[in-house]
């Protein structure tokens, strides 16, 4: 997707899915992106996604996936960093806030 793309190759962005058992929240993989690759290293943004959302994907919807997942509580993400410090290593995600209800 044009989003994945777009990540800053400095500061990669971590994707974790998960689902319930029961009332426990029970973690699955991380996947790691920036500009296009999966990587590893160090990661300024940590978003989380159920799992249930996997299969909706077809490559060029993931604003409309994640927008139905916010709606329903199933996205979520977090960061050491503050907002501005976000909006400044992020600023080439901005045209996608919307997206994530972010």
């Amino acid at each position: 997707s044009e989003f994945i793309t777009d990540i800053p190759e400095s500061d990669p962005i971590a994707l974790t899915f998960f689902y319930f058992e029961g009332n426990q929240k029970v973690w699955q993989d991380t996947v790691y992106l920036s500009k296009g690759e999966l990587i590893k290293g160090e990661v300024s943004l940590y978003l989380n996604l159920h799992s249930k959302y996997i299969e909706d994907f077809n490559g060029d919807n993931l604003c409309e996936v994640a927008k139905r997942a916010k709606e329903n509580g199933d996205l979520g993400f977090n960061s050491k960093y503050g907002r501005a410090k976000l909006l400044w290593k992020y600023k080439s995600l901005l045209k996608y806030r919307a997206c994530f209800g972010f």
